[in-house]
């Protein structure tokens, strides 16, 4: 028997130096440094991309936390969705380790996860380092990705991502508060491809009764029949007696539409606060075409409704007016602005002189504010300085034009609304690239603009803006990280002004 003792020690020779044969693998981080929100879990720090040379142990990962422990509760180490380690924060402790006991052999992706508590600091900020991801016969310290921390807002939620509700693709948020206390949002659901009209579009909404907390299942105000029968880029406004507008677009893509074959102009009626919508009503006659209300638009051949917020008159002699502005192409798809405007509740429209619009100034996606002298205030999609207009009549005709230095940005569309009876809200891309969107604020009726502050810190385009019944203020924005995806933000007046 004793001949079998060398083979026998020869393998377990090779099975110990095996077993004490360090794993080697390559780690790399990248950090999450957008937004954050209240009562939010799972929310990701770090993504750790772990490439090993052959099969090797993940045995857990040293992480250093840079955060108030009243703003994070929980950090958990997941993978593939499944919670492998976790650990509960506690007052002073910022040194935890994460057990997981994860086998590998190929590129595996892990994230660094918190969980942020219902009562945590808005404008808190939560982010964490690896310190040390402990394998078998080794500890890697990986390099630390550039800085960056996730700030807390009062909400921050997800209501559309690709995948979603049978769609890959939404885009063009608008948001409302309305009276009877619901928080109102529309956009498009586009179903086959992220293109504009004339591709398979619906419009639908959402609401919530708890200032964004929670939201409803999406309600469909129009549901495309098909390539050329799709709906698309909606606007909300609430009129004097509680009747909800959704102004929106049909039909034929804008830069092709024609008296043969238009792009049409659509409203849709809800009178239950946006639980039911009435069937979209076609109002292109009255805009332009061979009869328009006002005879000038005969020269256009297309118009489309301008995304979020319209505007319902508070005072003065044309009290209860409700306009949206009109982005209307002529000859050469110049793009010219017009009010599009309603005395009697959305039965009859009329159109305003022209607002803003000349060769080489084009005037495009558009947004109005009623200013405290009865004054109406446009601000206009450009290139560059954003531009504005005007209106001393109730919006029927424009005078002053000009543009605004401190609001020098991408062609993108923004909302424009009052705050109170001191403060404008301008939100927009702070970039000549659609990123970082922004809130502008403006104390002296839109002649400056001398604040901002970042509510959208990466890639991201179209947004829209409310003021909730507590004075806070809910966002509805697009984000384009991964496709593009609609978030909702509250945060209130205090956290926008600090700096």
């Amino acid at each position: 028997m004793n001949k079998w003792i060398p083979a026998l020690l020869t393998g377990f020779a090779l099975l110990l130096a095996v077993a004490c044969t360090p794993d080697k693998a390559e780690v790399i981080l990248s950090r999450d440094s957008r937004f954050t929100g209240r009562g939010n879990a799972g929310e990701t720090l770090l993504t750790l991309t772990v490439l090993p040379e052959g099969p090797c142990m993940i045995r857990s990962v040293d992480v250093m936390l840079e955060a108030s422990s009243s703003d994070v509760s929980m950090l958990t180490l997941v993978r593939d969705g499944q919670v492998l380690g976790c650990a509960a924060v506690r007052d002073g402790k910022t040194a935890y380790r994460l057990r997981c006991g994860a086998g590998i052999s190929d590129s595996t992706v892990f994230t660094l996860c918190a969980d942020i508590p219902d009562d945590a600091a808005e404008g808190g900020k939560v982010s964490a380092d690896i310190t040390g991801v402990r394998m078998r016969g080794a500890v890697l310290a990986p390099e630390a990705p550039d800085g960056g921390a996730r700030e807390i807002l009062l909400c921050r939620k997800l209501l559309f991502a690709p995948g979603d509700y049978g769609s890959n693709y939404w885009r063009i948020p608008a948001i409302r508060q309305l009276s009877d206390g619901t928080l109102l949002v529309v956009n498009d659901r586009r179903n086959l491809t992220e293109n504009d009209l004339p591709s398979e579009i619906d419009v639908v909404s959402r609401y919530s009764l708890d200032n964004g907390d929670t939201w409803s299942e999406p309600v469909t105000i129009a549901q495309n029949q098909g390539t050329y029968r799709g709906y698309g880029d909606p606007g909300l406004m609430e009129l004097s007696d509680g009747t909800v507008v959704c102004t929106f677009a049909g039909g034929m893509n804008f830069y092709n539409s024609s008296l043969e074959n238009p792009q049409r102009s659509y409203v849709a009626f809800s009178r239950d606060h946006g639980r039911t919508w009435s069937e979209p009503v076609d109002i292109t006659a009255a805009i332009w075409g061979p009869h328009p209300d006002n005879p000038y638009c005969k020269v256009y051949h297309s118009n489309f409704f301008s995304s979020g917020n319209g505007l319902v008159l508070q005072r003065g002699p044309h009290k209860g007016r409700a306009l949206v502005a009109g982005v209307l192409a002529r000859e050469g798809n110049l793009l010219c602005n017009h009010a599009v405007y309603t005395d009697d509740g959305g039965a009859t429209w009329h159109v305003s002189g022209l607002a803003y619009g000349a060769p080489g100034d084009p005037g495009d996606e558009a947004k109005m504010v009623e200013l405290s002298d009865g004054r109406i205030l446009m601000s206009v999609r450009r290139n560059g300085d954003r531009g504005f207009a005007v209106s001393e009549d109730g919006g029927q005709t424009w005078g002053q034009r000009g543009a605004w230095p401190e609001i020098h940005t991408n062609a993108c569309n923004g909302d424009l609304i009052r705050y109170d009876d001191t403060l404008l809200l301008h939100t927009i891309p702070n970039s000549m690239r659609r990123e970082n969107v922004s809130v502008f604020l403006s104390f002296d009726e839109g002649r400056t603009w001398p604040e901002h502050k970042v509510i959208s810190n990466k890639d991201a385009m179209y947004s829209s803006i409310t003021v909730l019944p507590d004075g806070t203020l809910g966002a509805y924005i697009e984000e384009n990280i991964n496709g593009v995806e609609l978030w909702y933000e509250r945060f209130s007046l205090e956290w926008l002004r600090r700096h």
